[in-house]
């Protein structure tokens, strides 16, 4: 997978007076502290497979360096089709509720609510990344969500 090949003999190159596009988008999915990581990362590796495989390359890793578990995933931006991942709001939305039903078939109860419907801002080091969460509900008696569009 040479991506800097792909861009410079694909279309992956720059429009005029615009930034090159994503070869890769960033997407961290992420629970609060006291979720088992290890069914955080099954819980991705069911949404991965059943919204990637067979068409966009992917790879991740489950982090457990701070109290809330999370995993990082990096999409290859365009298929093996060559057809573009194009994120949009709607997109994080399904991705919310697909992520939320596969952590409670692990047994993780969860719900899929935008941080807007809380009134919550995400923290400024998220900016660079697509932030999919959700909370336990058992845990905050709120439902929750973090998410940021990386611009």
């Amino acid at each position: 997978m040479d991506l800097e090949e792909d861009r410079r003999h694909g279309d992956l190159g720059p429009l005029k007076d615009r930034s090159p596009p994503k070869l890769v988008h960033k997407i961290l999915f992420s629970m609060p502290p006291g979720t088992p990581p290890k069914k955080v990362l099954e819980a991705v590796k069911d949404f991965a497979r059943e919204e990637f495989a067979l068409k966009h390359r992917y790879a991740m890793v489950l982090h457990t360096d701070e109290p809330h578990p999370h995993v990082h995933v990096v999409v290859k931006a365009v298929s093996e089709q060559g057809v573009r991942l194009n994120i949009r709001k709607a997109t994080l939305r399904g991705w919310r509720k697909e992520f939320a039903r596969h952590l409670r078939a692990h047994g993780v109860e969860a719900n899929a609510t935008e941080r807007a419907v809380r009134g919550n801002r995400l923290p400024a080091k998220f900016d660079r990344e697509t932030v999919i969460g959700v909370v336990r509900s058992t845990v905050f008696r709120v439902p929750s969500m973090s998410m940021c569009i990386e611009g």
